[in-house]
């Protein structure tokens, strides 16, 4: 089935999806500059690792990862029946969103332990993420209160950009 309520309101698919939507709503304002950054200059918002990390040869084949924009990196489970997924690390500092840990491996592959309730999704250091706390609608969300998540770099720096407006107008 392709509709992930025919599995029941208590399966790990259903429970899982919840979990990883209200972090994509979390994430709206960060998604919301990034499309507007695409809109206005030509950017990407959904990116291959390489186009952040293309002086790095090793990043030039890994295609089981992206990024959304230069600071949130994403590493799906592809292949079923597999809790573990070979993973690349570029060279930065990374946290796990989740849990805030830093990573400790730079610049190699590791074997990411993913079960079936988790993906991949690590923060690059030197990012300043808007947030937003999620509501049911984008409509409603807008109205929820804004935060910050701070990744501090190699040289305990960050930075960031939020662009926001009514939602309506032209």
């Amino acid at each position: 089935p392709q509709d992930p309520a025919a599995f029941g309101a208590d399966s790990l698919l259903v429970k899982t999806s919840k979990h990883y939507l209200s972090i994509r709503y979390t994430l709206l304002p960060y998604l919301y500059t990034l499309f507007y950054k695409a809109h206005v200059n030509g950017d990407t918002v959904v990116r291959p690792v390489m186009h952040e990390f293309y002086s790095d040869s090793a990043t030039w084949t890994v295609d089981r990862q992206f990024l959304w924009g230069a600071h949130l990196l994403i590493t799906p489970v592809l292949d079923a029946g597999v809790d573990t997924v070979k993973a690349y690390i570029p060279d930065a500092v990374w946290y796990n969103y989740e849990t805030e840990e830093k990573i400790t491996q730079r610049k190699q592959q590791v074997d990411m332990y993913l079960p079936a309730d988790k993906l991949g999704l690590h923060i690059r250091g030197g990012a300043v993420l808007p947030i937003q706390r999620p509501a049911v609608t984008t409509t409603h969300s807008r109205r929820s209160p804004m935060g910050l998540i701070i990744a501090l770099d190699d040289n305990n720096e960050a930075s960031g950009e939020l662009f926001w407006d009514d939602g309506e107008s032209r």
